[in-house]
């Protein structure tokens, strides 16, 4: 009788175990089927969708978004590693261009994410001006959308 392979949920794909595929080792399959990704696992161009403007307001020190609204929220792209794994830089995403950039970047719209297999909807502009390292505890409660392809980062000029 041949075993059954364990299921992918729950606290088992953060758990070493050496049965069960897990983030430590097998994070390109895990990424696939999460939405809630803790921070340490976090790459450059990973979209993030659920960052609360009031949220962003304060970490941005009132740069973004102008007009903080209580209930909306923007999405977060990663941008770099920080020096010894301490965390991630990432920048807010809008869907209007920023006004204070002169050169700027967007996720072009139609664009299929990796490992989620998450269309964007819209074309979404990076505030690359307003950048922040992301704490651990914000980072629990955005809902991971999936890897941009560099193809999908469209450059803009004035």
């Amino acid at each position: 009788m041949t075993e059954k392979p364990p299921r992918l949920t729950g606290e088992a794909l953060w758990l070493k175990s050496s049965r069960t595929p897990t983030a430590d080792r097998d994070l390109d399959t895990v990424l696939g089927s999460v939405t809630s990704l803790p921070l340490k696992y976090w790459r450059p161009h990973f979209y993030f969708t659920g960052a609360r403007d009031r949220l962003l307001y304060g970490l941005t020190r009132r740069m973004f978004p102008v007009k903080p609204v209580r209930k909306k929220t923007h999405p977060i792209f990663t941008r770099r590693l920080l020096a010894h794994q301490a965390g991630m830089e990432v920048c807010p995403c809008s869907t209007k261009r920023p006004y204070n950039q002169s050169i700027c970047h967007f996720i072009q719209k139609g664009c299929t994410l990796r490992h989620t297999g998450h269309v964007m909807n819209r074309n979404s502009y990076l505030v690359e001006t307003v950048t922040f390292n992301m704490p651990a505890s914000v980072a629990a409660g955005l809902l991971f959308r999936g890897e941009v392809p560099v193809q999908c980062i469209i450059p803009v000029k004035p």
